[in-house]
């Protein structure tokens, strides 16, 4: 959630939405210029990597992150704009404990986070430590998750990449 925050606030991962927002199993959107189109691999990668690169150097940029699915990230992402009140209600809707399956996505959603950030600031990015630190440390127990929550908002406006970076970065919409 604080990695998610601390984007550009033009960046279409801050902006998703559920195409049906009753149903949270529904298709995620963008808004983009005002029209709304679905978030699928283009805006996922192809925003900010030239996805037909053959310059090798180029395609590592985007390969580190190939093998996280959209439909997986999409849902991830969406739980990271939504109010964790809300988001701790859909998780724990089936009432089942994580699954390997289900810990190895959230560290490859995690990994993704990290680098979409640091496609903005680099490689040598102190904000993501900082968010580390601070959520391991965090209160996150049901009396404490308020406060947690609000301190990791407060850590994504200080280690925020900055305002209109995304359109300088970005290749294609």
């Amino acid at each position: 959630m604080t990695l998610i925050a601390s984007l550009d606030p033009d960046d279409p991962h801050r902006n998703l939405d559920l195409a049906d927002p009753t149903d949270f199993t529904s298709e995620l959107t963008i808004s983009v210029s005002g029209n709304r189109r679905p978030f699928d691999t283009t805006t996922m990668v192809g925003d900010v990597h030239n996805l037909d690169a053959n310059d090798p150097a180029e395609r590592l940029e985007f390969e580190a992150i190939a093998d996280v699915s959209v439909e997986s990230l999409s849902t991830y992402l969406f739980l990271c704009t939504i109010s964790p009140v809300q988001a701790q209600q859909w998780i724990a809707d089936d009432e089942q404990p994580a699954s390997a399956d289900e810990a190895t996505f959230v560290t490859q959603a995690l990994r993704y986070a990290l680098h979409r950030r640091r496609v903005f600031v680099g490689n040598d990015d102190p904000g993501t430590l900082i968010a580390m630190y601070e959520w391991q440390s965090a209160d996150v127990s049901a009396s404490g998750m308020t406060e947690a929550v609000a301190n990791g908002y407060e850590i994504a406006e200080e280690i925020s990449v900055g305002d209109n970076v995304y359109r300088a970065r970005r290749i294609s919409d």
